[in-house]
């Protein structure tokens, strides 16, 4: 999109504007970006304070951006319920999996009332060998005092775009035309990729 933009806008360089199109291209008003309230801009860099801690192996610090009743559900429908519950449920991640890193993508962060806000994004982890999983998440926030924390956090599942086809790959060896001879049948087999690879037909 962006390389498309360059060469539309080289094209428009190069072309002679009249000066009345000239007027009325000073005129038109500024396209600006969306303005982020300051306590979106809280739980935006909220998210960078929680990759930290989860990469450096710190259960207490990611706890800590919980509320003490917090629940935390993960993408088969358990229910962790608490702070110190999601503490040692850290530490355990962190004894099994060592060299474990997390990155965030947060896709949206919108008002519920005036101290709830909503987030939407996706959680990639990454294992020491280089294998990893992107699952999706909605998270809830709560205003305590002048300190946002997250009052329930679900996983939602592999966002379907993009994570489908990385999940896939290591069947990629199926992809082409098969056929089996056995007892006098006949079968012959063709897989193929559809929809941008996330679906084996």
């Amino acid at each position: 999109m962006t390389t498309r933009l360059i060469l539309v806008f080289a094209a428009f360089s190069a072309m002679s504007v009249s000066p009345a199109a000239e007027e009325a291209l000073a005129a038109a008003p500024a396209v600006e970006a969306p303005a982020i309230s300051p306590e979106q801009q809280s739980i935006a860099n909220q998210a960078n304070v929680y990759i930290a801690a989860y990469n450096k192996g710190d259960a207490k610090a990611l706890a800590a951006l919980f509320a003490e009743d917090a629940e935390w559900v993960d993408d088969g429908g358990n229910v962790i319920s608490g702070r110190a519950a999601i503490a040692d449920h850290f530490k355990d991640v962190f004894l099994t999996s060592k060299g474990r890193t997390l990155d965030i993508d947060v896709e949206s962060i919108r008002p519920v009332t005036a101290d709830v806000m909503a987030e939407k994004g996706t959680a990639t982890v990454t294992d020491a060998n280089g294998r990893n999983a992107v699952n999706s998440y909605t998270a809830t926030h709560v205003k305590k005092g002048d300190t946002w924390l997250i009052s329930q956090f679900t996983e939602t599942g592999s966002p379907l775009t993009g994570n489908a086809s990385r999940q896939l790959s290591e069947l990629e060896w199926l992809v082409g035309s098969w056929a089996d001879t056995e007892e006098g049948l006949d079968v012959t087999s063709t897989i193929e990729w559809a929809l941008d690879n996330n679906y084996l037909t």
